[in-house]
């Protein structure tokens, strides 16, 4: 997240485990790591690395979005 240090994550709305779609990502299930952001979802990451892992099932279409607006940016 602009701002922050490298373990806080600004990530899409639709990541928040408290959306309607009740994602979860493992090693962060406590919701007092998670932060409403407008739009977006702030997330405290835990230290464990960078084997997170989320299904994102059929919200696949946004997940595609998402990952290619990060390596598609001017």
């Amino acid at each position: 997240a602009p701002g922050e240090s490298r373990s806080v994550w600004r990530l899409p709305g639709w990541m928040d485990p408290t959306s309607p779609l009740g994602l979860s990502m493992s090693y962060h299930r406590n919701p007092a790591r998670w932060r409403k952001d407008g739009e977006h979802t702030t997330l405290q990451s835990v230290a464990k690395g960078q084997e997170f892992v989320m299904d994102v099932g059929s919200n696949s279409a946004e997940a595609h979005q998402w990952i290619d607006s990060l390596f598609l940016q001017p």
